[in-house]
């Protein structure tokens, strides 16, 4: 995002980003502790649009066991073409439509995953890494900035690379407990509205 700053706002003044903060309604008391890695269960959120990059997801499942499933909360003028590819390679990923208790329904799930070819400041991610859960990434600049790269990350180039990555989470090469509490504690540090008020003040104190 500071990449993005400077490179499109173009300010040569000295300049700070102040991140958005999230509701205090997702943050848990501590992180996701017990995983589920004989049936794996991703979660997915955003608007079903280019962005977003969902047909990689459906591709890679073309490939997955069956104890793998994804759900996809959002809506967008992608669902139909989504839905036909879902529906014709019978894939286990659902489209949830649109929910307002996010802050409930995301600890239900084992792992967050984005495949964005672009973002801003991803609030879905902020609120799952808040709710506790571990977090996949497609490896874009502005995901490693935003989670401190305490995440799994998989090239947007090559889709055997989330499959291999999944499988790898499967058979326990990477410690979901630990990746969730480097998350939790990342953006506990910067997205707590208490945060966002004190980083605020200072950015006020300087001037």
């Amino acid at each position: 995002m500071h990449k993005d700053f400077d490179q499109y706002v173009g300010i040569k003044s000295p300049s700070s980003v102040l991140y958005n903060y999230i509701e205090e309604r997702f943050f848990a008391p501590l992180p996701k502790e017990n995983f589920n890695t004989k049936e794996l269960r991703l979660v997915a959120v955003g608007n079903l649009r280019y962005q977003k990059n969902y047909p990689y997801l459906v591709e890679a499942f073309k490939s997955l066991p069956e104890s793998v499933s994804l759900d996809i909360y959002g809506e967008g003028n992608m669902r139909a073409e989504l839905q036909g590819e879902i529906h014709t390679h019978q894939l286990n990923i659902r489209l949830c439509g649109m929910r307002n208790d996010l802050d409930k329904v995301l600890p239900l799930y084992d792992l967050f995953v984005m495949s964005s070819f672009y973002e801003g400041q991803p609030l879905s991610l902020l609120e799952a890494m808040a709710a506790g859960l571990p977090v996949m990434l497609s490896n874009i600049p502005v995901l490693q900035e935003v989670t401190g790269e305490n995440a799994v990350y998989f090239s947007l180039q090559n889709v055997e690379d989330f499959r291999s990555k999944i499988q790898e989470i499967v058979h326990g090469k990477y410690d979901l407990g630990q990746l969730a509490v480097a998350s939790h504690q990342r953006v506990n540090s910067f997205a707590h509205k208490s945060q966002y008020v004190l980083n605020l003040k200072k950015l006020y104190e300087e001037l």
